[in-house]
């Protein structure tokens, strides 16, 4: 469909089924909205209009008319992710929940919030801040990722290692299926077995089942006291303080693994390190960081221990570092194997930052585009899968993209994936081509 046909048959249908509000033609967007929301298309491809709900009962009408025309939609909260994925050859509706902001019921004492989908992570923070209480997840470009987006991509980052993924979070869900009718699961209480756990299903889908409306989480106390120890040095002793610390009584929110580029970069040194963040009572984390502190001593690696605002800087600059390059793989290898993995990114790129989570084994590299290309990123990919990982390209200029399986995936379960797909999305309309199905 040409850009000049989608909008004769698409116009008159939306101005006389939606709120004029909910509607903005892409010629009307910014321009660095424009440029930004591109990224989701293959070169030459363009939506017509960006729709966004004010709430559940927009989104409904929104996606019902879709059905019922058969049009693809593009779904994304504030489009913090919008890139990743395979670029969609046309759609001429992008659909954002951004306007669903709401904190719908914080149930302080029983340690819960439910919330719409739209809400960013630093407003529900922000929120729950007054009650000294969290949500424990720490996503790529945290200052604008939603709280949908965010289960969509199964982001939850470092503190994944103390307090679990999304997954565990969430206790119950709302969303809007692909025929424009609700649907929910779970509930607003911890303790819950109502109905199917669709949670699991939906966290990690990018979108394709349904388009998440509301959602109830845990929520965590925020700790009294954090302090994070990095250790640095050689691969090898800091594989040594690894295989001490993972089976010790220790008890780290984050451990994580830096390229020597990125310790650089945070201004720690110019070698690989380990950074261990502990959160708990000022005595507990105290101790903790004497023990790792001696440990390296004994491996003779260098040690830094911040606390206070140094210390708070630090993950936020990390966070900073890695949401800037244009290229971005998420990694996957054995914890027993990352040494060697890091090695292998050391000699691929030297401006590569990475980092990796030790206990699942899960990392991100994030660098220039210009210093990848296809037959290095497959080369990679071959090393985490002889390793028992994976290599997923999330983001990447589409001409990288293109001819790439971004994905990597090739198990047992897309036969499964495909099913459910059908049963939820049987005319294909939400997020068409981007996902694995």
């Amino acid at each position: 469909m040409s850009s000049s046909a989608a909008v004769e048959q698409i116009a008159p249908l939306l101005v006389d089924r939606l709120p004029p509000k909910m509607l903005t033609p892409w010629d009307e967007l910014d321009g660095a909205w424009q440029a930004h929301l591109q990224t989701a298309f293959v070169d030459g491809s363009q939506p017509q209009f960006i729709i966004q709900p004010s709430n559940e009962a927009q989104l409904c009408a929104v996606i019902s008319l879709a059905h019922e025309q058969k049009w693809p939609l593009l779904v994304c909260g504030r489009g913090s992710k919008i890139a990743w994925g395979n670029p969609m050859e046309s759609s001429p509706l992008i659909v954002s929940t951004a306007r669903m902001d709401r904190v719908i019921h914080h149930a302080a004492a029983d340690l819960t919030v439910t919330c719409e989908a739209g809400i960013t992570l630093s407003q529900l923070q922000a929120h729950l801040a007054k009650y000294k209480q969290f949500i424990p997840v720490e996503p790529s470009y945290s200052g604008k990722a939603t709280i949908g987006g965010i289960i969509a991509t199964a982001d939850a980052g470092s503190l994944r290692h103390r307090y679990g993924g999304l997954r565990d979070m969430l206790l119950g869900i709302q969303f809007v299926r692909a025929d424009g009718q609700v649907a929910k699961a779970g509930g607003r209480v911890v303790k819950n077995v109502a109905g199917y756990d669709l949670m699991k299903l939906f966290t990690g889908a990018f979108g394709t089942l349904g388009i998440i409306s509301q959602v109830t989480l845990k929520t965590y106390p925020i700790p009294e006291n954090f302090k994070t120890v990095v250790l640095m040095g050689e691969l090898e002793p800091l594989a040594q303080a690894a295989e001490a610390i993972a089976p010790s009584t220790l008890n780290p929110v984050a451990f994580d693994w830096f390229s020597a580029r990125l310790t650089q970069a945070l201004n720690l040194g110019n070698t690989p390190a380990i950074a261990l963040r502990f959160g708990n009572v000022a005595a507990s984390t105290t101790e903790q960081t004497n023990e790792i502190r001696l440990l390296g001593q004994q491996l003779g690696l260098s040690i830094q221990i911040l606390v206070n605002e140094p210390e708070q800087a630090l993950w936020q600059d990390l966070q900073t570092y890695l949401d800037n390059p244009y290229l971005r793989c998420k990694l996957g290898i054995l914890p027993s194997q990352l040494p060697g993995l890091m090695e292998h990114l050391a000699k691929a790129s030297e401006e590569a930052l990475v980092r990796f989570h030790h206990a699942s084994g899960i990392g991100q590299l994030c660098d220039r585009p210009l210093a990848w290309d296809r037959a290095k990123l497959t080369k990679l990919r071959q090393h985490c899968e002889n390793e028992g990982g994976f290599l997923t390209l999330l983001e990447a200029p589409n001409s990288l993209k293109h001819g790439f399986d971004i994905w990597g995936y090739g198990g047992n379960a897309l036969g499964a994936m495909a099913r459910l797909r059908e049963q939820f999305d049987p005319s294909r309309i939400l997020n068409p081509g981007r996902f694995l199905v």
